[in-house]
Parts: structure tokens; C-alpha cells; sequence
């Protein structure tokens, strides 16, 4: 599947190029991909195994489906192909994306003989937000000696990795011990500018979002 995947990325690029070199009003074009709800873990249920039944998917017998006018990303565009189905360009990368998440909080649903989400997607996706602890876990190996990231006098990496500390610390979430960046975080907590303008409950953000 990977190798259709890349000949129809490579399709819809080549006819992009076509199109921008023609001119003309007509830069886009919508096309019909088939088959695109083959999938062995619809009918072998011990593939990535989450207790849901074989033979069956989330829009009926996956058999049938592969080849009905409606399916997953049966209808799309040059343009859409490559932002959201490509294999290699798509913007829709669920770990790729979820690694960049940093403040906004996170909740992640996980249903049991899930009949649609493979059982695989939401680890990738857990593991790929670890990313935030793993981040703060460098801090902490760059804090040790020293009372701020660039020594002892607070400065503006200071300001801009600090901003976080308060949300990730707030958050009901799993945390690693870091004992450098919690003195680190303590230390920026004496400082009058930084509770003012960082420690902001969540309840008065949540109260100004309804005003607007």
C-alpha cells in the first residue's frame, strides 16, 4: 500500500507542475481513489487486538466498503491528497503533530473493540507528547550548578521557557521528578512579574474565553 500511496503522491505532484506551467484558471482537480478501506486488521482481529469483531468496521463490512462509493478518502483533490493522505507530505501526521504540543492541555479517548482507531494510534500519540517531559528533563540536566538556565542571572531563556512551568505543573498529569527544574520553577515563583503575569488560574482563563 505504501508504494500506491507514493505513485499517487508522485501523481498529483507531477499534475500540480502541469497545471501552474499551463496557467489558466483550473489549478486544482478532484479525483476518485479506490480501495482505500483494505485494512487485514478489519477481518483478522488478533492484528493490533482491542476485542472488536472480525469482518466488520466502522461503516459496515469492510468487504463491501472497500469497494462502495464511499469510503476514507475515496473523493479528494490534488491539493488535499498531498496535505492530508500522502504518506510522506501529509500535514495529518498524529505524532508528528501531537510532539509540537506543549501547553494546551491534552485528552486522550481510547474505547475498547474500537471498530475505526487501531489500537497502535493512540500509544504513537501518547508517546510522541511525552516529548514535553523529555524536554524539561534537558532543562533539568542544564540547571544543575547554576540557579538559571544561562547561569546566575535570570535572563530571557528564562522568561520564555518559564512561561510553561506553571501550566505543567497545575495540570493533573504524570510528571517525572526533575528536582532542578521544580527549584528552578520555585525560584521563578519569588518574583513578582512572574505571578502576576504567568501564575493565571485556570478558572479566570476560562471566564475571559466565555466574555469573548
Amino acid at each position: 500500500m505504501g508504494f500506491g500511496n507514493r505513485k499517487i503522491t508522485q501523481w498529483c505532484q507531477e499534475q500540480l507542475a502541469r497545471l501552474r506551467r499551463r496557467g489558466g484558471a483550473e489549478q486544482e482537480r478532484a479525483f476518485v481513489v479506490h480501495r482505500t478501506m483494505c485494512d487485514v486488521r478489519w477481518l483478522d482481529p488478533a492484528v493490533d487486538p482491542n476485542g472488536r469483531k472480525p469482518g466488520w468496521c466502522y461503516m459496515g463490512d469492510p468487504r463491501a466498503v472497500n469497494v462502495g462509493p464511499v469510503g476514507l478518502a475515496r473523493f479528494t483533490t490534488l491539493r488535499s491528497w498531498l496535505s492530508q493522505w500522502s504518506y510522506d507530505l501529509s500535514n495529518a501526521k498524529g505524532p508528528m503533530n501531537a510532539a509540537k504540543i506543549f501547553k494546551t492541555p491534552v485528552l486522550q479517548i481510547e474505547n475498547l473493540a474500537d471498530d475505526a482507531v487501531p489500537a497502535t494510534h493512540n500509544p504513537a500519540i501518547n508517546a510522541a507528547l511525552a516529548r514535553c517531559a523529555k524536554d524539561f528533563a534537558k532543562l533539568d540536566r542544564l540547571l544543575e550548578g547554576r540557579s538559571f538556565l544561562l547561569g546566575e542571572t535570570l535572563s530571557l531563556a528564562d522568561i520564555t521557557a518559564g512561561t510553561s512551568l506553571y501550566r505543567y505543573y497545575e495540570l493533573e498529569i504524570e510528571r517525572p521528578q526533575l528536582s532542578q527544574v521544580e527549584r528552578w520553577y520555585q525560584t521563578l515563583q519569588q518574583r513578582p512579574a512572574f505571578r502576576e503575569h504567568v501564575m493565571i488560574p485556570f478558572d479566570e482563563l476560562r471566564g475571559r474565553l466565555l466574555d469573548a
